[in-house]
């Protein structure tokens, strides 16, 4: 009999632990933009996401985003003529999901850079 009861018990215990929820995604996120050899003062970079802005290189405050959730940014690099190399991160719960590089610079819509000085980008939260 004590053996009947105690299986009972144990399988109670066991069933009671399947109620518990998972993490469906989402989470705390930042926009980080890196650009070596960015000189204050010369050039302007604002970054401007539905998560944050930040007006030089660096990372926004952390926002809670959900699974599926579309993060925009929009980057405006203006240097003096000169091209330079921006790494734009999408940072969940404290991991790098996705690392875009760019080639960014000039003063209009007239630059001669890859990705010009004007550039928008979507971030999908996994």
């Amino acid at each position: 009999m004590k053996n009947i009861l105690l299986f009972l018990c144990i399988g109670l215990l066991f069933l009671g632990c399947d109620d518990e929820t998972q993490p469906s995604g989402g989470g705390q996120a930042r926009i980080i933009v890196n650009c070596p050899g960015f000189i204050q003062g010369q050039e302007t970079l604002l970054a401007s996401s539905s998560i944050g802005t930040l007006y030089l290189p660096g990372a926004t405050d952390l926002n809670t985003v959900t699974k599926g959730q579309n993060v925009a940014v929009s980057l405006n690099y203006q240097t003096p003529s000169m091209c330079k190399n921006v790494e734009v991160k999408f940072e969940l719960n404290g991991n790098v999901i996705d690392t875009r590089n760019l080639t960014m610079g000039g003063f209009d819509a007239s630059s001669t850079c890859q990705d010009g000085c004007y550039k928008s980008l979507n971030f999908i939260v996994p």
